[in-house]
């Protein structure tokens, strides 16, 4: 049985069609879990956490989401206090203790 052709161009045009709009509909939206240097880099329920270098150059951090309590984040991620910096959440280690802390799940190799 012979497809016409016509139909095999309309299908391959509709598939093409269909493939791009579903790569461009969250092409702009930034990914969960993903690297970033500020909250706006982040979805709206995540914060992003930066672990400085020390080198003075900018670092990437990565997006967590907020959370209350170790059982919130998936298997393997800590529910740990942050200090907010400039844009960003750093670590608490050896920030004054009156600093307001916002608790972010966070991998547990993410010191």
């Amino acid at each position: 049985m012979k497809f016409p052709r016509g139909l095999i161009f309309a299908l391959v045009g509709v598939s093409l069609a269909l493939s791009w709009y579903f790569a461009r509909s969250g092409a702009d939206a930034p990914r969960p879990r993903a690297q970033c240097l500020s909250h706006t880099d982040c979805q709206s329920s995540e914060r992003c956490v930066v672990v400085p270098k020390g080198d003075g150059f900018a670092t990437f951090g990565q997006c967590g989401e907020l959370c209350t309590e170790d059982a919130a984040c998936p298997n393997g991620w800590d529910c740990r206090p942050w200090v907010e910096e400039q844009g960003h959440l750093g670590p608490e280690k050896g920030k004054a203790p009156e600093l307001a802390r916002v608790k972010v799940c966070m991998h547990r190799a993410v010191q």
